[in-house]
């Protein structure tokens, strides 16, 4: 029996098990007392032997597995770090070979197993919380390592990790960011012409100062829409603040629009009329008050010259027309409002003073009345448009509605109605 005291593996490979089964019954017929113990023992030591030499190794991949959590408490990350140098040489052993001196065909073996577990990972990785449970998850192509010959098996069972170590910094939280007293989202206009804006009215020193706030879309609303208001934040400047940004940085708001658009021009009274014209006459002084270069479309440029220039006398609003558009969608039309100012200028060219009467437009667009039923013109434009010295409003409305009209759609259809004289 000395021989399998001294046999080491590489010999078993070289074994005639016939000479194993001679010796134990040479060993039997001279020793009878412990023939039966001896003989199971060589069974057992032979058994194992076969089962090293001939079986697949197994090899469980968590055994390799290290898992890191950082970043702040309710927004931590989980790290895995993988163990290669150590699981590389345990395959290689498994696989008797020398890592040191190892073959094409060896280093191709290896990969074909480390390919074979690229599907492991984590359950979760971001907006990790201390105490919270992440799973390590393993799925191992087994399939590819037993196709390519490969005496080996790989396991990977689900181990649980606890989250520790996030650091407890206090969180700027959505309902932080979009609380009422942080920010406003106000709509104005009447659909399908809402217009969306945002402001920031926090009082609070970052907020205020590092947080900017975006809605989209912002025209061209209707009602029950969505926006979408995105916080924008300065994340280098929060830790001076000492605390963290959370990553739900976006909130929808619903589309409510105020009112419905003015269309019929015996709804406007004499106040609506008033306040439209004062509209109209406050652009216009606004205009001969403006001391920079700047044309009026009006009939005649007011432009500073070396030698003389235009200066207003007077101005009147003479006359005021609604025009309507009515959609070919079905949507709510929209309206504009012409006022007709009556100009009276004045130049002085060698010291002699002329004087010439012109007209324009003012055009006020987007009128509508607001849920309390007043005229609106927050969110109206407010430009010029040339009439000259003809008189020809009228004809001027309606060429004007034409040619609009040919540039929109077909089937658009605008009406002109005086409100004033």
């Amino acid at each position: 029996m000395d021989f399998i005291k001294n046999l080491s593996l590489p010999d078993f490979k070289n074994i005639d098990l016939s000479d194993i089964k001679t010796s134990i019954v040479d060993y039997i017929t001279e020793n009878k007392r412990n023939a039966i113990i001896i003989a199971g023992l060589v069974i057992l030591i032979i058994g194992c032997l076969i089962g090293i030499m001939g079986g697949p190794r197994s090899l469980e991949i968590t055994n390799y597995v290290r898992v890191s959590f950082q970043g702040n408490n309710s927004q931590g990350s989980a790290t895995i770090t993988f163990d290669n140098v150590a699981f590389q040489k345990d395959l290689a052993k498994s696989l008797h070979i020398n890592i040191s001196n190892a073959t094409e065909e060896d280093i191709q073996k290896m990969n074909v197993v480390v390919s074979a577990t690229s599907g492991c990972g984590l359950d979760k990785t971001q907006g990790l919380s201390n105490g919270d449970i992440v799973t390590f998850v393993g799925s191992i192509d087994q399939a590819s390592i037993d196709a390519a010959g490969i005496n080996v098996i790989i396991t990977a069972s689900p181990v649980q990790y606890t989250v520790s170590g996030l650091i407890e910094t206090p969180i700027l939280s959505a309902d932080t960011l979009f609380a009422d007293e942080n920010v406003q989202v106000v709509f104005t206009g009447a659909s399908p012409d809402i217009k969306a804006t945002v402001t920031n009215v926090s009082e609070d020193e970052y907020i205020k100062n590092y947080v900017e706030y975006k809605v989209s879309p912002t025209y061209g609303l209707s009602d029950n829409d969505t926006v979408t208001v995105t916080a924008v934040c300065d994340e280098s400047r929060a830790s001076d603040f000492g605390m963290a940004i959370t990553t739900e940085n976006t909130r929808e708001y619903s589309v409510t629009g105020e009112g419905s658009y003015i269309t019929d021009a015996e709804t406007l009274t004499s106040e609506d009329i008033s306040k439209l014209r004062g509209a109209a006459e406050d652009y216009i002084k606004n205009c001969c008050e403006n001391g920079e270069e700047w044309t009026l479309n009006c009939g005649a440029n007011i432009i500073p010259s070396s030698s003389y220039q235009w200066t207003y006398k007077s101005y009147v609003s003479k006359s005021m027309y609604l025009l309507t558009r009515i959609r070919a969608d079905g949507n709510e039309p929209y309206s504009k409002v012409y006022v007709c100012i009556e100009q009276t200028l004045e130049r002085t060219e060698k010291g002699i003073p002329t004087e010439t009467t012109t007209y324009c437009f003012v055009c006020i667009d987007n009128i509508y009345r607001d849920s309390a039923g007043d005229i609106v013109l927050d969110n109206s434009s407010i430009s010029s448009a040339d009439v000259g010295t003809s008189g020809g409003v009228q004809k001027y409305i309606s060429e004007y509605a034409a040619y609009t009209g040919a540039m929109s759609l077909i089937s658009d259809i605008y009406s002109v109605n005086e409100v004033m004289q």
